[in-house]
């Protein structure tokens, strides 16, 4: 952590990635009281779990911290996509997307899974509904998961 190019802290952890190192690293200059108002980092730090953690346990603090994929979110590429459930044709009302070939998949449960350090997520599972013989062989059994962030 740095202020003005001054190193006002360090510490060495042995997780093996940046997304497990960030709230070990954040108690520990909250503790040293050198913790400032915006946490900045980089990608490798952006998960779920540390916006969370950010966000109910440093409620003073901003963090500027982009998620893995929000730069290639942001391409042309990514944006053309079909595959990708983000540029599917949702439907809030009814809470069921449409995705280019024209499945409709439909809100079927919510569901959750923990982490190995016992993170949980919760997220929500859609299925696609019954379509004609050819479609309904490509996603008749495909289920897609909808992350719940809230």
């Amino acid at each position: 952590m740095t202020n003005s190019q001054f190193v006002l802290s360090y510490d060495l952890l042995q997780n093996p990635t940046d997304t497990r190192t960030l709230i070990p690293f954040l108690k520990h200059l909250d503790q040293n009281g050198v913790l400032g108002k915006e946490i900045v980092a980089d990608a490798g730090y952006g998960s779920e779990r540390n916006y969370r953690y950010i966000e109910d346990e440093l409620p003073d603090c901003t963090a500027l911290i982009p998620y893995s994929t929000m730069l290639g979110e942001n391409s042309r590429k990514w944006k053309s996509d079909d595959r990708k459930v983000m540029n599917w044709e949702y439907h809030a009302k009814d809470d069921y997307y449409i995705n280019p070939v024209g499945v409709r998949f439909n809100f079927k449960r919510y569901a959750y899974r923990n982490d190995k350090d016992g993170f949980h997520r919760d997220f929500k599972v859609y299925q696609a509904e019954k379509c004609n013989d050819f479609l309904h062989s490509l996603a008749a059994h495909f289920l897609f998961y909808w992350w719940i962030i809230e």
